[in-house]
């Protein structure tokens, strides 16, 4: 069956350190079931795409219109980093689900500020370094960055950390086929983890604000039903990691690629009928893992919206 959202909201994230807008920067867009086109902005900075965001979804929930929320950023990485970084660091495993452990402690570590400027190097390089491993890599030059001896600029690890005991994807991106990317890759040509540090925080943070009325897919919803009542109270709001790339675009549509690409995504979430959400609510290739690997899904690594 099709979800019961009366919107669809898609956020095209960027990690960028200034405030910018047109290509390569924010845009997002939301589109009410029914209406005959989509509303989209080009915020210049994460604050104010989380302002428009975090103002939209209050008038949801005032409202009770049920809104899917599609963000274009990795929930999670592949299987053991929770647990790996917690050994390493000396501590006991997370009490928390790996996921919301891992977004719980990149909230308290990063800093974003209203020109965008942004410390996500420096905690890549620190978690680095307190876990000995090289999870993350990939830096620009220069004596600014240089100093971050435990983040290196390309791989392999530098001398003193271990490599990456971890998967380079996940099990869903292992299903995208070509021109998906690994989140520990947070630099050099186009990559998707610095999209996730600095845009996990943001969604933590609207998690905390909304409370129960916010649920995270497939984490707390599991697969295969309605996300808007799966949890453990309806939710008005359902989040959920969308790859724009995995929807055909019509690039002559708009003026960017990246405008394109939301107005792209939003169509195809609100024209997608019964037999389509019932693939993406409950993937086949999920399905088709073994159950050690479906538990690493809903506990620690996450899906994409529409990967089946």
């Amino acid at each position: 069956m099709a979800p019961p959202f009366d919107q669809a909201v898609m956020v095209d994230w960027s990690a960028s350190s200034s405030p910018r807008t047109g290509r390569d920067s924010i845009w997002a867009g939301v589109r009410r079931r029914g209406a005959g086109r989509s509303v989209v902005v080009n915020p210049p900075t994460r604050m104010a795409a989380a302002r428009w965001l975090g103002d939209l979804l209050d008038a949801a929930v005032a409202e009770g219109r049920r809104t899917l929320v599609g963000l274009d950023f990795s929930f999670g990485y592949p299987a053991g980093f929770a647990r790996h970084l917690a050994e390493r660091r000396g501590e006991a495993a997370p009490e928390l689900p790996a996921w919301r452990a891992t977004w719980s402690l990149l909230a308290e570590r990063l800093r974003d500020d209203e020109r965008n400027a942004n410390n996500r190097f420096a905690v890549a390089d620190a978690l680095n370094a307190e876990s000995g491993t090289c999870f993350f890599w990939g830096r620009p030059e220069g004596d600014r960055f240089d100093r971050l001896s435990h983040l290196p600029s390309r791989k392999p690890a530098p001398e003193g950390l271990r490599a990456n005991p971890c998967a380079a994807l996940r099990w869903t991106e292992r299903c995208c086929g070509r021109g998906i990317k690994s989140g520990w890759q947070l630099y050099g040509g186009v990559t998707v983890g610095s999209q996730v540090l600095t845009g996990l925080p943001y969604v933590a943070d609207l998690a905390g604000r909304l409370g129960a009325q916010l649920a995270v897919w497939p984490f707390e919803t599991g697969f295969g039903t309605d996300p808007f009542v799966a949890g453990a109270a309806p939710a008005t709001v359902v989040v959920a990691e969308v790859w724009p790339s995995a929807f055909p675009a019509d690039l002559g549509a708009a003026a960017v690629r990246d405008e394109a690409q939301v107005l792209a995504t939003l169509e195809a979430l609100v024209a997608a009928g019964d037999e389509t959400w019932r693939r993406w609510l409950d993937p086949p290739s999920v399905g088709a893992l073994d159950a050690h690997a479906r538990a690493d899904v809903l506990t620690e690594e996450g899906w994409i919206l529409g990967i089946e």
